[in-house]
């Protein structure tokens, strides 16, 4: 079992005087959260009633960063903040021998990765810019296998692979000047992959003694994505004579997930089932509010994008083999969603809300 539960908070304040010319605050600030969890079995001959291989792992990566720049001359505020996620967590049975009598195997790797960075970006000056730049993201490996070399004789094997994942991205700019404006570009990124397979790994080739599993119980192989990206940003510019506010916010959903027989990998259940399973509960919501006002001239321009691009697959690689008395390759892709008008109800929902008033002209964009 693994833990990790960093916290990164950065801050930064400049303020000039009268005659000072102007104000500079930057922000930078970085959590990462690496390594790998392990749980397995390797290199040696298993005699047992039963076998319980279990990998867990808790990892959740918090940043929050604030930039604040006051002058009565030229004022810059910027923030530029990272947040990820890249561990792995694996349960596995390598190259050797287990029996278990007619015992049953599992064989299971969970993983819960949260990936949460806020930051708020304030300038207010004669002129004055604020920027935001944060980057959110999960791109975690969780698998579970019956590897290469392995020979397996039990009742039932369950290999499973589970990752549940949340990763948002959260802005707030602020600029108060007599012209000036604001821009803000988050991204909230969902990377991960989930395995469950039997065999060496897809798209590489038994290095001679290929797995074999005889199973006198159902054989099952699944892997699971529970998934939610958040890309959240609101942009506040106010200039007296001149305002802009640009805002480009993003959910993506990348992430792999596969259920397969590698190559050469043979499995035999006479009289029972073998199941390969992928699944993806994923969503991806993305929501950008920029508001402009100025007594000359205003403009806001907004780019929200949620985009669900997960890719979920069960297949065999050349060479193996199944023998059971049902067999079943099966790809699910939100089969949980319900009906409904809400973001809640779509795999990918983006929402835009641009607003500017002025008193001369007055511009407003949304994509």
């Amino acid at each position: 079992t693994g833990s990790a539960d960093p916290t990164t908070v950065a801050a930064s304040a400049s303020i000039s005087l009268p005659g000072s010319g102007g104000t500079l605050s930057l922000v930078r600030a970085d959590t990462t959260i690496g390594g790998t969890s392990s749980a397995f079995a390797q290199g040696a001959t298993i005699t047992a009633s039963s076998l319980d291989i279990d990998a867990t792992d808790s990892s959740t990566a918090t940043a929050f960063s604030l930039s604040v720049g006051v002058s009565t001359g030229l004022a810059i505020s910027a923030v530029d903040a990272l947040a990820l996620v890249n561990r792995t967590t694996q349960a596995y049975i390598g190259a050797g021998t287990l029996t278990t009598s007619g015992g049953p195997v599992d064989v299971h790797a969970t993983s819960t990765s949260i990936s949460t960075l806020d930051g708020a970006s304030v300038a207010v000056g004669a002129i004055a810019v604020s920027g935001m730049l944060l980057d959110s993201k999960l791109a975690t490996t969780t698998q579970a296998f019956v590897g290469d070399g392995a020979t397996v004789s039990s009742g039932e094997l369950d290999v499973a692979a589970h990752a549940t994942n949340t990763v948002k991205a959260n802005s707030l700019n602020v600029s108060v000047s007599l012209g000036g404006g604001g821009a803000a570009a988050i991204e909230a990124t969902d990377d991960s992959t989930v395995n469950a397979f039997i065999g060496p790994a897809t798209g590489t080739l038994s290095a001679g003694t290929p797995t074999v599993v005889n199973a006198s119980g159902d054989v099952s192989v699944s892997a699971l994505l529970d998934s939610f990206a958040e890309g959240r940003a609101l942009l506040v510019s106010v200039g007296l004579f001149g305002s802009i506010g640009l805002i480009s916010g993003k959910a993506i959903n990348t992430a792999d997930v596969r259920a397969y027989l590698g190559h050469a990998a043979m499995v035999t259940a006479s009289g029972h089932a073998a199941d390969f399973t992928g699944t993806s509960h994923s969503r991806a919501e993305a929501e950008g509010m920029g508001l402009s006002g100025s007594l000359g001239f205003a403009a806001g321009g907004l780019l929200v994008q949620a985009d669900m691009l997960h890719t979920v697959s069960t297949f065999t690689e050349s060479g193996g083999s199944v023998a059971a008395q049902s067999i079943s390759f099966t790809s699910n892709v939100n089969d949980t969603l319900v009906e409904g008008s809400a973001c809640s109800a779509f795999a990918a929902c983006a929402e835009a809300t641009a607003g500017a008033a002025a008193l001369g002209a007055a511009f407003t964009d949304t994509e």
